[in-house]
C-alpha cells in the first residue's frame, strides 16, 4: 500500500479518496444553490409578520389616522408602483412593509404633521419558486398567495399557516411529487433577503409526512428556492411512505408493449412496481425474451436496462424498479418468436397468391 502511495501524487490521491467515499455529484448540485448562501434556521422558523416584500399584485390597505381621505386599498402593479393621494407612481417593491411604513410617514410629512400610518394586508400575491433536485420536473412554478391545501393524510396541512400560505409541500406538488431517488430527510430551502443576501435551511420532511400540521412544512416566500436531495442508499421506504401522503400524485402514466397479450398505455397508482405493469398487461406471451426497461429522468438523462425479468424479483430492485410516469416496458422476442416471424414473412406472399385460388374453388362447390 505504503509503494503504491509513493508513485501517486499528493493531490491526486485525495481526489480518488473523494470520488470513492462522497458523491461529488450531489455535492455539486446542491453547492451552485448555497453558494454565497448562510445557514439561519431559525429565520425559516420564526412566526410569520408582516415584514415580508411586496411585489406586483400585492393588495395593501393604507390607513392614515383620521385622515380618510388619504387612506386608500392600493395593488402593487405590474412596475412594481403604488398610488396614492398626493403620491403618485412609487416604487415599492422590494420594500418590506415596516419599510414601506417608515418610508411613507417621511412622504407624508411633507403635508401632514406627525402622521400616524397603518398598513394591512389585503391579498398575497402569487409567488413563483425554484424545485430542483429529485423531483419529477424540475423548474419554476408559480404557486397561489393564498392556499387551500389539502391535508397530509387528515386533517390541516403544513405550519400552523399551512391553509393559507404556500409551502414545501405545494412546491413538491407542483414538481408532480419526489422520484425513486430522493431524499425527504434533507431538503434545502434557499431564500434571498431583501439587502440582497442569501440564507438557507435544511428541513427533515420525512417526519412531516406522519404529522398533521408539522412545523418543518415551512412556508415559501416569493423567489425561495426548494431543492430534494438524492439519497445514497436503495431503501424505498420513503417513496412508499409519500404515495399514502399527497405529496406524490397518485396515478402515473405508462406504456407496455412487444410481447405482452395485451400492450398499450396504463393509468396505475403510483408506486406500482415493473412486475405489476406486466401483470396489468396480462403476462407475457409464451414465447418471450429479454425485458427492456427506458427512463427518462428530469435531467433529460436515459437510463436503459436490459432485465432477464422474473416476478419474484424483490419490488424496488435493479430487476424489479418502482415505477415513474413516462417509464417504458418492452418485453423483447426470443431467438424463437424471431424465427417464427421470419418464417411468416416469407410464407406471406405464398398465401396470398393461394387465397383467390381457395375463395375460387369454395364458389364452385
Amino acid at each position: 500500500m505504503i509503494s503504491i502511495l509513493k508513485t501517486l501524487k499528493f493531490p491526486f490521491f485525495v481526489v480518488f479518496i473523494f470520488l470513492f467515499i462522497c458523491n461529488p455529484t450531489k455535492a455539486l448540485e446542491v453547492e451552485k444553490y448555497l453558494k454565497g448562501a448562510v445557514r439561519e434556521d431559525l429565520s425559516f422558523r420564526k412566526p410569520f409578520n408582516n415584514d415580508k416584500i411586496l411585489g406586483p399584485g400585492d393588495v395593501i390597505d393604507i390607513e392614515i389616522l383620521d385622515l380618510p381621505e388619504f387612506s386608500s386599498e392600493v395593488t402593487v402593479d405590474p412596475m412594481g408602483k403604488i398610488y396614492l393621494p398626493r403620491i403618485r407612481g412609487w416604487m415599492v417593491e422590494g420594500l418590506t412593509y415596516s419599510q414601506l411604513n417608515t418610508e411613507l410617514k417621511k412622504k407624508l410629512k411633507a403635508f401632514i404633521k406627525d402622521p400616524i400610518v397603518y398598513i394591512r394586508p389585503v391579498k398575497y400575491r402569487d409567488i413563483r419558486v425554484f424545485v430542483g433536485g429529485e423531483v419529477t420536473s424540475t423548474g419554476f412554478y408559480v404557486l397561489k398567495g393564498l392556499q387551500n391545501n389539502l391535508s397530509l393524510n387528515s386533517g390541516n396541512s403544513g405550519t400552523s399557516e399551512g391553509n393559507l400560505f404556500p409551502n414545501i409541500f405545494d412546491a413538491i406538488r407542483s414538481a408532480n411529487g419526489i422520484t425513486n431517488e430522493s431524499d425527504l430527510r434533507e431538503v434545502i430551502v434557499v431564500r434571498s433577503l431583501p439587502n440582497k443576501s442569501k440564507i438557507y435551511t435544511k428541513v427533515d420532511l420525512l417526519s412531516s409526512l406522519e404529522e398533521v400540521n408539522s412545523e418543518l412544512n415551512l412556508r415559501l416566500f416569493d423567489g425561495d428556492v426548494i431543492i430534494v436531495s438524492k439519497k445514497s442508499d436503495k431503501d424505498i421506504n420513503q417513496v412508499l411512505k409519500a404515495n399514502l401522503s399527497n405529496l406524490n400524485p397518485p396515478f402515473i402514466e405508462i406504456t407496455v408493449v412487444g410481447r405482452v397479450r395485451e400492450p398499450g398505455i396504463y393509468t396505475l397508482p403510483r408506486g406500482s412496481s415493473l412486475s405489476e405493469a406486466i401483470d396489468i398487461a396480462d403476462g407475457t406471451k409464451v414465447l418471450h425474451g429479454k425485458l427492456k426497461f427506458i427512463r427518462f429522468n428530469s435531467k433529460g438523462q436515459i437510463d436503459k436496462r436490459l432485465i432477464s425479468f422474473k416476478n419474484t424479483s424483490p419490488i424496488g430492485s435493479y430487476e424489479n424498479p418502482i415505477l415513474r410516469s413516462g417509464d417504458v416496458i418492452r418485453i423483447k422476442n426470443s431467438t424463437f418468436s424471431l424465427g417464427v416471424e421470419a418464417l411468416n414473412e416469407i410464407t406471406k406472399p405464398f398465401t396470398n397468391l393461394l387465397s383467390p385460388v381457395l375463395i375460387y374453388n369454395s364458389l364452385q362447390n
